[in-house]
């Protein structure tokens, strides 16, 4: 039977080799589902749930699998709704297994070439998803990952024609340190493997498979027909369809297309496809270019050295020095009491109805301890959601999680330090001498953009929403934010019962953000609502263009930059909700990528 473990814990599960043979039926052809590089595939049952159990050709030996266990949990870390996510694994003996989500839609492939007609909006809506989650392996994983076999077999679909990139997973050492993580199997399908270097490891190689996996959406055609590959065939004719001349290149079993986004996708796979490696897009242009982002699509080509840069998404490292220690270190009681020196009224920092918190110290470094009151006979405390919160969520733009104690009714979360002087609200109206130029105004201004899109379209199953305030935002050295006090809004909307709708109510603090870095002034003096006063009079400084509502502190700032905040904030303030945009339209425009025409 499995290990046993808390249905609230995060990471992968453990099981014996005696679960999952026991799941499937011994393994018996009637569940099973596939076979490609990695080994076969089958559909097994697990505390009432199907899952797909896939068994792996590797057989793990006594030096590798300690490290192949390491890295399976490492890869668990990697969360994103265009990802299949690993549910569990099986290291023993000489069998290696994954337990990973089930999809009863199945792959791409024969959801495009086996069953009906895909229309077009499913596989536009393949095409964005896909690239979304490429774009995560590859900026937000640190070390990126790699994937090196996209290929429709690997793109499966849910019920919502949501795709969900497969093996991506196990890792394979290569010299350059910042690729530690590429799927084993080097041997993708001739047709999708970049013919210019098919050995060189690359995020352009995924790129390109990328590419093939678009002319066939677009096509309709098998990546091999009558001896003639996709490629070869398309690289005739694709040159009338970037002249939008679509006939003998475009599926003719489509009933409908939109002709805007066929252009988008034709320029997206050429681009892929049949430029040199160093010339090909990045996935983050791809995106944007899908997304009706990019007006000159001939942008595309070229080199990626001033594509968008994005906060990334790290494991954390914990307090340790050694590079190899990934996971959340688990304290003693007592460790803890002796950073804190014995939780001592000279070390507490804040106190509240849940928890007391306090400055430690631990092995050289400075550090938060929180510390919760013991609530027994509770299913759900404040500690165990948020200490599940904070386990599966690392960014770089969040007060990060380094470690916990659950010693009995002692029950305490490690994090990252992070000094109240430090917080934004205090760089804004505290006694901080120096003034926040209006370059690094813009700065934090996108930073907690990026950020809060990662959080609400990344971790969309954690629904990881707050009520983001400018004391609950810190600045680093470099002046980039932190979020500190994740997770409450969504423990606390269901334990009163309340529905807010979190995510828009994030969009609205954000403009009353926006508001302070315009004005300098703060969300809330003498009893008024900064966004009650400063709205109208943004607008109006909008219409007349005259700006005396900026921070008079501020001896120069970029008039075009202050144009887009101030749109921005005005439109995450709307009275309605449902006219607030979401916040990766606020991060596009804020960048300038789009025009704040889209806001509306």
């Amino acid at each position: 039977m499995a290990t046993p473990q808390s249905p609230r814990s995060f990471g992968p599960r453990r099981y014996t080799y005696e679960a999952l043979a026991e799941a499937t039926d011994r393994f018996s052809n009637k569940n099973h589902l596939g076979e490609g590089g990695f080994g076969q595939v089958f559909k097994g049952s697990l505390h009432d749930q199907t899952f797909a159990i896939k068994k792996l050709r590797i057989v793990p030996d006594q030096e590798t699998r300690e490290e192949m266990e390491r890295e399976i949990r490492l890869i668990s870390y990697v969360s994103h709704i265009n990802l299949v996510k690993l549910v569990g694994y099986c290291i023993e003996g000489a069998n290696a297994l994954l337990v990973l989500e089930y999809f009863p839609h199945g792959s791409l492939k024969v959801n495009l070439h086996d069953k009906d007609i895909l229309d077009w909006q499913k596989r536009m809506k393949i095409a964005l998803g896909t690239a979304e989650g490429l774009k995560y392996l590859h900026v937000h994983c640190d070390p990126k990952i790699i994937h090196q076999d996209i290929k429709p077999d690997n793109i499966l679909l849910d019920s919502n024609f949501e795709p969900k990139i497969a093996d991506f997973g196990l890792a394979l050492k290569f010299p350059d340190p910042r690729v530690s993580h590429i799927s084993r199997s080097i041997m993708g399908t001739d047709i999708y493997v970049d013919l210019e270097d098919p050995k060189r490891v690359s995020d352009k190689s995924d790129v390109y498979s990328y590419g093939v996996v678009l002319l066939e959406l677009i096509t309709g055609r098998k990546p091999k027909y009558q001896d003639i590959d996709i490629v070869n065939w398309a690289k005739s004719r694709i040159k009338q369809a970037l002249e939008e001349e679509y006939r003998g290149f475009v599926d003719t079993r489509l009933q409908s297309f939109d002709k805007i986004e066929m252009k988008r996708m034709v320029y997206c796979a050429e681009a892929c496809v049949y430029s040199r490696p160093q010339l090909r897009p990045s996935m983050e242009k791809i995106v944007l270019a899908l997304k009706g982002h990019m007006p000159n699509l001939k942008d595309l080509h070229g080199s990626t050295e001033n594509d968008t840069e994005l906060p990334h998404i790290t494991i954390n490292k914990g307090i340790s020095s050694s590079s190899t220690e990934r996971f959340q270190r688990i304290f003693t009681y007592q460790e803890l009491t002796i950073a804190t020196e014995g939780f001592s009224g000279k070390n507490l920092v804040a106190r509240s109805s849940q928890c007391q918190v306090y400055k430690g110290y631990l092995n050289g470094e400075t550090v938060t301890v929180k510390k919760y009151n013991y609530m027994p006979g509770k299913k759900e405390d404040v500690f165990d959601h948020i200490k599940s919160i904070s386990s599966s969520v690392h960014h770089n733009n969040l007060v990060n999680l380094l470690g916990f104690c659950n010693e009995g009714p002692n029950r305490l979360l490690v994090y990252e330090f992070v000094s109240e002087d430090k917080s934004l609200r205090s760089h804004l109206h505290g006694n901080v001498t120096s003034t926040l130029a209006w370059p690094i105004r813009m700065g934090i201004a996108l930073s907690i953009a990026r950020g809060m899109v990662d959080l609400h379209e990344l971790y969309k199953p954690l629904n990881i929403y707050e009520q983001y305030k400018d004391d609950s935002i810190f600045l680093d050295g470099n002046f980039q934010p932190k979020f500190a006090e994740y997770g409450h809004g969504r423990f606390l909307s269901g334990a009163f019962g309340l529905t807010v709708n979190y995510a828009k109510a994030d969009v609205y603090l954000f403009g009353e953000i926006l508001m302070e870095l315009v004005t300098g002034k703060p969300s809330n003096e003498d009893g008024v609502n900064i966004a009650e006063w400063a709205e109208p009079v943004l607008g109006m400084a909008l219409l007349h263009k005259e700006y005396d509502i900026v921070d008079q502190k501020l001896k120069e700032f970029n008039a075009t930059e202050l144009i887009r905040m101030i749109k921005c904030a005005l439109a995450c303030v709307h009275r309605y909700a449902h006219f607030r945009p979401q916040m990766s339209q606020i991060a596009e425009v804020l960048a300038g990528n789009a025009p704040p025409e889209t806001l509306k």
